[in-house]
């Protein structure tokens, strides 16, 4: 009987034009999508205000015996300070050589994990992820504190410590500019580069899923690590607050 195991480490633009039909419902990715059916929004119309956004398609890896890598992903950000990824390989039926990754950040809450099913043993781990990281996230910067902004053709891309992120096959959704690809370039050590790309093959503006689903996948996926999680919270050093009365 195989056993898995836990280990958490705490601590020139071209652009096209998008033509929108009627909302409808559309299914999931296949085999280790968790997202759900949502309806589709048109951002074209009057007043229209992004509240999700939905990014999935196929991944392409450089060197993946450098680091597992998923060849499918798909993700969903919910508003300034809630993101969701999944990058998987293989379908949910655990064979040999199937995985997934998983990236939540929900308000201050951020936590990462991995599994691999290989033929003789499950590999695995996970930590923390800083609700500040913005290229560590894919896509995350799309939306910034300030609002939704897409693409800004001045910003195709970004570097944030060994990881840089590039938009581009840049096409328009009402007002808004999207990549239809996203690559990554990652240094580890000289002359260990690990370089993604992600073909974005559906991009989806929606006003779901929800929060509650949001919570329903750190519940699934993160259970043990939002125990410690709220500890540390519980364990915080106080903030003391004093208050300096002038007496004449």
């Amino acid at each position: 009987m195989k056993k898995s195991f836990t280990i958490w480490f705490l601590g020139g633009l071209a652009v096209g034009f998008a033509i929108w039909s009627i909302s409808k419902q559309i299914s999931p990715e296949i085999g280790q999508s968790e997202l759900p059916p949502v309806s589709i929004l048109d951002p074209s119309t009057t007043n229209f205000a992004p509240k999700v956004l939905i990014l999935s398609g196929k991944i392409w890896n450089s060197t993946p015996y450098l680091i597992w890598c998923g060849n499918r992903f798909e993700l969903a950000i919910i508003g300034p300070t809630n993101y969701y990824l999944k990058e998987w390989r293989g379908d949910a039926r655990r064979r040999n050589g199937s995985g997934y990754s998983i990236s939540v950040i929900s308000g201050n809450f951020g936590a990462r994990t991995e599994r691999r099913w290989l033929s003789y043993a499950v590999q695995g781990g996970g930590g923390g992820l800083s609700p500040d990281i913005t290229i560590e996230c894919l896509a995350r910067r799309l939306w910034t504190t300030n609002g939704f902004t897409g693409v800004r053709p001045d910003k195709l891309s970004a570097k944030q410590w060994d990881k840089t992120e590039e938009f581009s096959d840049l096409e328009k959704f009402g007002p808004y500019i999207l990549p239809r690809k996203i690559t990554t370039t990652e240094t580890f050590n000289p002359g260990q580069v690990l370089k993604r790309e992600y073909t974005v093959e559906r991009i989806i503006f929606s006003d779901e899923p929800t929060l509650g689903w949001l919570d329903e996948i750190k519940e699934k996926y993160f259970k043990d690590y939002i125990r410690a999680f709220d500890k540390s919270q519980t364990n915080a050093t106080p903030r003391i607050s004093v208050e300096i009365t002038n007496k004449i």
